[in-house]
């Protein structure tokens, strides 16, 4: 096989995984989609929630440039939806004691009780993604931690900024999350 003949493989594989990365998070979405609407929310809404609450649990300071890396979005859409929270009352927007120009982003209490309400909604649908047994689990992380660096520096963006920015703020905050669901029973939902 050529070079040429190679690299056709190769995108033909990268539209496959493309699309089917799509497919699986925007079903994803719509399956998540009655639990989080019927509060009103939108997923993306929903999301900076469960961020703000992993902070909440582990005292990491949250601002919106970091919601843009987590989220993978452009910073200037993070914006209307940070602004929409604080409005509905759930989250508010605090001055940093050591820095002026920073603008930390916390949950309120109704924030706070949204979250207890939403999450174990979302529990079994989440607990569902079919990662596989240890070994398959960790190659599944390990692909995605890959691909995330190298279309971040494909994008000119510093692959840290994503990668510290989730495990800071979403890893650390797994074991701390997982124990606000002791004595949970998923099938009492």
């Amino acid at each position: 096989m050529s070079n040429d003949e190679d690299q056709l493989g190769r995108y033909a594989e990268g539209q496959r995984f493309l699309f089917m990365a799509e497919q699986c998070l925007n079903l994803t979405k719509k399956a998540l989609d009655p639990f989080i609407r019927g509060y009103g929310l939108n997923h993306s809404q929903y999301l900076i929630l469960m961020i703000l609450n992993y902070a909440d649990l582990t005292g990491e300071k949250v601002i919106s440039t970091e919601l843009s890396y987590l989220l993978g979005r452009e910073k200037h859409t993070i914006t209307p939806l940070v602004e929409s929270l604080v409005k509905a009352g759930y989250i508010q927007r605090n001055g940093d004691s050591g820095d002026r120009r920073i603008i930390v982003l916390t949950l309120t209490e109704a924030g706070k009780g949204l979250i207890r309400k939403v999450q174990p909604l979302t529990f079994s649908t989440l607990a569902d993604i079919p990662f596989g047994d240890g070994e398959m689990k960790n190659t599944f992380f390990a692909f995605l931690e890959t691909f995330r660096r190298t279309f971040a520096q494909k994008s000119g963006q510093d692959p840290e900024l994503y990668s510290g920015t989730y495990n800071r703020l979403l890893v650390k905050g797994e074991s701390k999350l997982l124990e606000g669901f002791s004595g949970f029973n998923p099938k009492e939902r």
